[in-house]
C-alpha cells in the first residue's frame, strides 16, 4: 500500500504504560508496513501525586520511554514523534506545566478520563454510571474539556466525546448544546481534535467524535488528525480507512500533522479501502 493512502497515526501506547503491549520499533514497524507515513508514541504520562497510577509509567520509567522513542527515531529519521498524553484533573496545572516545558515533546495529547475521583471510562469503575444523571455527567466532562483547552497546555483534544465509550449516550441536540463551550474554547486556543478510531474497538463501536461534532468542529474550523489509540502493534492505523471517509462526509479537506508543537497542514489523503 502507498504511503499517501492513510495519514499518520498520532496516538499509540506502548508497554510502559502498564495496560499495553509492544515498544516504540515494533509499533513504527506495524504502522510503516501498513501505509501509515508517521507514527507518534503517546503514552500516559506520569504523574507526580499518585493519579491514577495503574494506567500509567511512574516518574521513574520516564527517561527509559524517552530512550525507547529516541531508539526508533535512529531507526526511522523524521517519521517517528516524541509525544505524550497528558491528563487534565484538578490541581495538575503547574506540574505538567513545568514538566512539558522540561522535555520536548513534538506533539502532547490533552485528554480528560475522571471526573472528580470517578475514572468514567474504566470498566473497572462502570457502576459510576448508574449513580449519577447522564446530563450531568456529559456537562461536567465537557467543562473540564473547556478548562484543558484553555490552559494552553496542550496540541490536541484526544477522544473528546469519550463517555460515549460504553454507550451512555445523549441527544444529538443535547451533545452539541454542552459541547459548545468546549469547542469555541478548542477553536479560539488553535488546538486540533483528534480523530480516534479507537472507540471502534469499544462497546460503543464509533469513533471520537460522532459525525455531529465533527460538523461543527468543521464550522468552527477546528484542525483535525488521526489516531487510533492503540494499545498492541496490530491496531496501529485501524480504522484510518472509515475515518477519512468520515472526516470527509463532514466537510474536511485537510488534517494536520503536529511536529515540535507546531501544527502543518496537509491536504487529506484519497478514500482508500477499508484496512483488513
Amino acid at each position: 500500500m502507498p504511503l499517501s493512502t492513510l495519514p499518520p497515526d498520532h496516538h499509540v501506547h506502548t508497554v510502559l504504560c502498564g495496560h499495553a503491549t509492544g515498544t516504540p520499533e515494533e509499533y513504527a514497524e506495524a504502522a510503516f508496513s501498513r501505509g501509515i507515513p508517521e507514527l507518534a508514541i503517546t503514552d500516559h504520562i506520569p504523574a507526580p501525586d499518585g493519579y491514577d497510577p495503574e494506567t500509567r509509567m511512574g516518574m521513574e520509567d520516564f527517561a527509559r520511554y524517552e530512550a525507547a522513542v529516541r531508539k526508533a527515531q535512529s531507526h526511522w529519521p523524521g517519521r517517528i514523534r516524541f509525544g505524550i498524553e497528558a491528563d487534565f484533573y484538578a490541581g495538575c496545572e503547574s506540574w505538567l506545566n513545568t514538566f512539558l516545558q522540561t522535555h520536548p515533546f513534538d506533539v502532547v495529547l490533552g485528554a480528560v478520563h475522571f471526573i472528580g475521583a470517578w475514572g468514567f471510562d474504566n470498566p473497572a469503575q462502570i457502576g459510576g454510571w448508574q449513580e449519577r444523571p447522564l446530563d450531568r455527567i456529559w456537562s461536567d466532562y465537557f467543562d473540564q474539556v473547556r478548562r484543558l483547552a484553555e490552559t494552553g497546555l496542550f496540541d490536541v483534544i484526544a477522544h473528546i466525546d469519550l463517555p460515549k465509550k460504553f454507550g451512555h449516550r445523549l441527544p444529538a441536540s443535547r451533545l452539541l448544546e454542552l459541547a459548545e463551550p468546549a469547542l469555541q474554547a478548542i477553536a479560539a486556543c488553535g488546538l486540533a481534535l483528534e480523530i480516534n478510531t479507537g472507540g471502534l474497538r469499544k462497546p460503543v463501536g464509533e469513533i471520537y467524535p460522532s459525525p455531529a461534532l465533527l460538523r461543527r468542529a468543521c464550522e468552527l474550523r477546528i484542525p483535525i488528525l488521526f489516531g487510533s489509540d492503540a494499545h498492541r502493534p496490530e491496531d496501529v492505523g485501524a480504522g484510518f480507512a472509515e475515518a477519512v471517509r468520515l472526516v470527509r462526509a463532514c466537510g474536511y479537506s485537510q488534517h494536520v500533522i503536529v511536529e515540535q508543537r507546531r501544527l502543518r497542514w496537509e491536504s487529506l489523503p484519497p478514500v482508500a479501502p477499508a484496512m483488513a
